[in-house]
């Protein structure tokens, strides 16, 4: 059989990949660490498991997904990468998906009034619930599932025997009395099931063995689960580092440089052919890549949740729990030290779309900022945005009640800018009113060219503006007039920070040779006299 195992090189995961290679089996392994597989018979390719499609998986006659993720705070990406494969295998019938699955959810009572998870105390909760949750999300699904609860007591360490006992979904006691399975009998009860399919089609089971007689004592309950936490924290089928943006200092969080690795992609991904560079990036600072190795829990107001996960300094995966997931290249930069601009585009979108994260991490506080172009059929160039405000989930913290939200807090300011080396002048912005934006012309520009166009078709565009903290603003604003009127209309995105007079942003739509491009720009900038082009102050609209 073809078989996949995801997270090959993790404690489960490689004891079952060795033990369907004894029998016989062809196994490819998905990992993140190929040099952490030590069995040169398992074909090893590096992918997250956010990153799998049906065109990865349909050649398989089973999947075995040995995913974990023991870090504190990120539990919930069993749920995200549970329904990462859910959409992957969602038109693969004849394709089996094995889960190693969690204890948590086993009966403790014939009524099946009580589970084994109020066993646990309620600081080792995370990891249980995340997993109960995703058998929950299993049992919603159209795909063809099985999942496997070990025992209660699941022991990496322990011995080989050869020999379990088979259950459903109630938790029972081996000979010994005892709710115990090694990690190596669970490999042999795995791969029988691989090859029986016994529970296949949508079922759930666990499994039991014995101890070596000559072991000592059963551990207390949460000595056992501490110990286990300890053990597998370090575990490869971990995703990303435990380390939390919020919890660490710059220079403290060991996150990878912007090295080799953050510029390979994935195999078998296709990105396109984007120029992340445009004729207002010329004073743009260094990108940021400090958020690799982070992950962030995104709750948002119109009711989507799901993970925002940085494998490297350029890819990251946008997860959304009982949605679809992404993995993409992205670019990111600051406006301060906690506030982050993370802007990537989906691809082969219809309609094509971009999505920009501002991630306040001094608030917990998000934005998000999509942009569509193609959904206009007399303006096909045209594009139009979304605000979607939301909050970052800390461990076990209650959500902030605050939110960003628009204002009308920069009406009145005029400040110019200065976005490219040969913009001696800069360019103007007046925020004019809570819903437009002007850009007029210095008074030593009155008689260029461009001057005239300005006379002809004055620069007032369809804006929002949106408060982040105090200070730090962000203003998108879509040339929708400029596009009806035949040029090229792209949104652009700022955060602006009023007390340094500096901003960054990014552009979105199209450059001037028709490519898309999808980019970030900073400015520096200075206030503009209030008395300064007064005859250019109506406001245009349509």
């Amino acid at each position: 059989m073809k078989i996949a195992i995801i997270g090959a090189s993790g404690r489960a995961g490689s004891l079952i990949a060795k033990e369907l290679l004894d029998r016989g089996h062809e196994v490819t392994g998905y990992v993140m660490h190929p040099e952490k597989v030590k069995d040169e018979r398992i074909k090893v390719i590096r992918k997250s498991i956010f990153e799998l499609s049906e065109a990865d998986l349909k050649d398989y006659d089973v999947v075995v997904n040995a995913f974990g993720q023991f870090a504190p705070g990120l539990g919930f990406q069993y749920q995200t990468s549970t329904q990462s494969l859910i959409h992957a295998m969602k038109n693969l019938p004849e394709v089996r998906l094995l889960f190693v699955g969690g204890a948590a959810s086993l009966y403790t009572d014939p009524e099946k009034q009580h589970m084994a998870i109020e066993r646990i105390p309620e600081k080792f909760r995370e990891v249980p619930s995340n997993m109960y949750a995703e058998l929950e999300m299993l049992r919603k699904s159209d795909i063809n599932w099985t999942f496997f609860s070990p025992a209660f007591t699941f022991d990496a360490a322990g011995p080989r025997t050869g020999s379990y006992t088979l259950g459903t979904d109630f938790i029972f006691n081996n000979d010994e009395g005892e709710s115990y399975i090694s990690y190596a009998d669970y490999a042999i009860a795995m791969a029988d099931e691989v090859e029986k399919g016994q529970f296949a089609g949508g079922r759930r089971f666990t499994a039991v063995s014995n101890r070596n007689p000559k072991a000592a004592e059963p551990e207390a309950e949460e000595k056992v689960l501490t110990r286990l936490s300890e053990e597998l924290a370090g575990d490869d089928l971990t995703l990303v580092s435990s380390e939390t943006l919020l919890g660490s200092k710059e220079g403290e969080s060991g996150a990878p440089e912007a090295a080799t690795e953050a510029e390979k992609k994935p195999e078998g991904k296709e990105f396109p052919d984007v120029e992340f560079e445009g004729v207002v990036s010329q004073y743009r600072a260094p990108l940021v890549y400090e958020l690799a190795g982070k992950s962030f829990h995104l709750i948002l107001d119109n009711g989507e949740e799901g993970a925002l996960i940085f494998h490297t300094g350029r890819l990251l995966t946008w997860s959304l729990v009982g949605g679809e997931s992404w993995t993409e290249r992205y670019e990111c930069n600051k406006i301060d030290e906690d506030t982050y601009l993370v802007v990537f585009e989906i691809t082969n979108s219809k309609p094509r779309t971009g999505i920009t994260f501002i991630l306040d991490m001094e608030q917990s506080l998000v934005t998000e900022v999509l942009a569509y172009q193609g959904t206009n059929r007399k303006y096909p160039d045209m594009v139009y945005n979304d605000f979607v405000f939301g909050a970052i989930a800390l461990d076990n913290r209650p959500l902030p009640k605050k939110r960003h939200g628009f204002t009308d807090a920069l009406m009145g300011t005029r400040i110019i800018w200065r976005y490219y080396a040969n913009a001696e002048r800069g360019i103007p912005h007046v925020y004019a009113d809570p819903n437009y934006m002007r850009l007029p012309l210095p008074p030593e520009d009155d008689h260029s060219p461009m001057a005239e166009a300005m006379r002809a078709n004055p620069y007032d565009e369809p804006a929002r503006f949106i408060k982040i903290k105090d200070t730090i603003y962000a203003a998108s604003f879509l040339e929708q007039h400029h596009t009806e009127r035949g040029g090229i209309g792209n949104n652009m995105l700022v955060c602006l920070d009023i007390a340094r007079l500096k901003n960054i942003g990014r552009s979105f739509g199209l450059h001037r040779d028709r490519t898309p491009e999808n980019y970030i720009f900073n400015a520096y900038g200075k206030w503009m006299d209030a008395g300064e082009n007064d005859r250019y102050q109506s406001v245009y609209r349509v």
